[in-house]
């Protein structure tokens, strides 16, 4: 239930009012005036030259090494998935062949894009264990033998 609490007055239309301090039309029209007198207009400065094309294509280099630098980020992330998914069907005992098949893909990718001899170490030990556990799977009549 409502109730009405006390009395309010009703909105009233609004008188404009005129703040201290402003100025009619004419007014503002000498001020102005005024100003225009004291600033004359230039024309558009002329856009300043980038130093050399040298600039241009040093940053496009940096683009480059940075897009680089961020595929090899993620190719790493999926073979790190792959790992993980390799790791966690060897402890479950449960090793499906797409995981497998995914990282050997993984691998070979990851090798022609590296020089790094440390990487590449890795590279081939990941490589042997997957050629290990392919074995595996051929040698207990899971998949055919190749």
């Amino acid at each position: 239930m409502i109730e009405k609490v006390g009395y309010t007055k009703p909105v009233s239309a609004t008188r404009s009012t005129r703040k201290a301090g402003s100025v009619d039309g004419t007014a503002f029209a000498s001020e102005l005036e005024k100003a225009e007198g004291v600033r004359a207009t230039t024309g558009a400065a002329p856009v300043a030259s980038v130093g050399s094309l040298a600039g241009l294509i040093g940053i496009n280099e940096v683009d480059e090494k940075e897009h680089k630098r961020r595929q090899a980020v993620k190719r790493g992330r999926f073979t790190l998935e792959a790992l993980d998914q390799l790791r966690n069907g060897l402890l479950m005992g449960t090793l499906p062949l797409s995981t497998l098949r995914n990282l050997e893909k993984l691998v070979a990718e990851e090798r022609g894009t590296t020089h790094d001899p440390i990487l590449n170490a890795l590279l081939d030990d990941i490589e042997l264990r997957a050629a290990v556990e392919m074995a595996k799977l051929e040698m207990s009549g899971v998949i055919p033998p190749q």
